[in-house]
């Protein structure tokens, strides 16, 4: 007996659907391996051990003296998601530019990320004296007050973020994360 149109419909709907699925996990399982190190250094091929390749550390960056290399050295070990070596990478930085409140926001966000969200409100809080209109810095702010749970003070630092200039891409990131405040 012949599938009727809506059947046969039907069938290939589950099959692209199965196959989304199948697809999703499968990548997210080869995404996870591939941060998890091998737990041997050895592996059996055909009765032979072959070496696997472990990943290493990398090696600590060899941080400039010059602030505008420094400045892309500390956004590259940021982005590199290496909050440790990129705490420091700050540091030095504002020993050099202790003015540079772009600096305060980006150590911020480098020590809430390294697990130290109490000392990356102080930098954020000492940024915002250093200059209240530095929008930025109000954005990431809020940002780290509403991740432990501080939703008035969010809200406050986000809405002073909103106030310095309304019609700015960070006004508009601030105003969203208004909207998902209860």
């Amino acid at each position: 007996m012949m599938p009727t149109l809506r059947q046969a419909l039907l069938g290939v709907a589950f099959l692209i659907v199965y196959g989304a699925v199948v697809f999703a996990a499968t990548r997210a399982y080869y995404l996870e391996q591939a941060t998890t190190p091998a737990p041997a250094a050895t592996q059996a091929s055909g009765g032979a051990a072959r070496p696997i390749a472990i990943p290493q550390a990398r090696p600590p960056m060899t941080l400039s003296d010059d602030p505008a290399v420094l400045a892309d050295q500390a956004d590259e070990l940021l982005t590199q998601k290496r909050f440790g070596e990129a705490v420091g990478a700050y540091r030095k930085l504002l020993e050099l530019a202790p003015d540079d409140v772009d600096t305060y926001n980006d150590l911020g966000l480098a020590l809430h990320y390294a697990g130290r969200s109490g000392e990356a409100l102080q930098v954020l809080e000492s940024g915002t004296r250093k200059d209240a209109g530095f929008q930025r810095i109000w954005l990431t702010l809020g940002f780290v007050r509403l991740q432990l749970g501080q939703v008035d003070a969010a809200r406050t630092a986000f809405q002073a973020c909103v106030d310095l200039d309304p019609g700015s891409a960070v006004a508009v990131e601030a105003r969203r994360f208004l909207e998902r405040i209860p």
